[in-house]
């Protein structure tokens, strides 16, 4: 599988984990007491704002993938990300299965840079104008539309399912169908976080969701009983100084032309 494909595959899994067969039912949430419910309510939509809590972050996030059919070996991955908001980003892969490929990209707010360390060359393309235009995400619950799902724009060109938990927006956007329950409170890197239960019959995931900003600390997914995914970032660090430089293209680097066929 190509690092392209992996990048769609590892995407449409997450979603999978939440978003089910939409059904005509007007309970999104099956919690057992009313604590359950306003609890539950308040951290979903902690998760769909969770952009508005923090301006920067920088972090290490580790996961591993597995085939839920044991055909193939888990892949293991780990990634440094350091962001400012609304749209600057250095993405780096620190551990990756998947040999060859791109391991660097750097979006400056206005352009996107894709770089392979190994061959010592880059790729360059413009930011789209819809990744820094959040003007169609729901801000509460009750924005929320029953057949439509809306991604965080930014989120949408970081090739890494890290942008999934950094920008939690479709968690809170889960459908009829679906038992989300609080189960707890633990701590993940020092940080005070809910750990919600979510299950729809098919697909059972466990999400640690940190208090303050409503990002995803940590995150495990099973499919019909045979893990698929386990994700944590095991360091994260809010509205810290990022260095300009930290987004800027390296040195030494050649660039590779657009085919102008595509």
């Amino acid at each position: 599988m190509t690092k392209r494909m992996w990048f769609v595959s590892v995407i449409a899994g997450l979603i999978l984990g939440v978003v089910t067969a939409f059904a005509d039912n007007d309970s999104w949430f099956k919690p057992t007491n009313a604590f359950a419910v306003r609890s539950v309510d308040n951290i979903l939509q902690s998760t769909l704002n969770s952009h508005t809590k923090w301006a920067s972050v920088k972090g290490i996030a580790e996961y591993t993938m597995y085939d839920p059919e044991g055909n193939s070996a888990p892949q293991h991955f780990s990634t440094q990300i350091e962001l400012a908001q609304p749209a600057m980003l250095r993405l780096e892969l620190l551990e990756t299965p998947l040999k060859g490929g791109d391991d660097l990209w750097i979006i400056d707010g206005k352009n996107i840079f894709s770089v392979n360390g190994e061959q010592k060359k880059y790729s360059e393309s413009k930011l789209p104008r819809f990744a820094q235009d959040f003007s169609k995400l729901p801000k509460t619950l009750g924005d929320v539309e029953q057949d439509f799902l809306y991604p965080h724009p930014f989120a949408m060109v970081i090739p890494s399912p890290v942008a999934e938990y950094l920008f939690p927006h479709w968690y809170a956007q889960a459908r009829a169908e679906a038992v989300i329950t609080l189960v707890r409170e633990d701590e993940i890197l020092g940080r005070a976080a809910w750990v919600l239960d979510y299950t729809d019959g098919r697909n059972h995931t466990i999400s640690w969701i940190d208090q303050k900003t409503g990002v995803i600390l940590k995150y495990f997914q099973e499919i019909e009983g045979r893990i698929f995914l386990e994700f944590e970032f095991t360091s994260l660090v809010f509205n810290v100084h990022i260095p300009a430089e930290r987004f800027v293209l390296p040195d030494g680097l050649a660039l590779v032309p657009n085919d102008p066929g595509q």
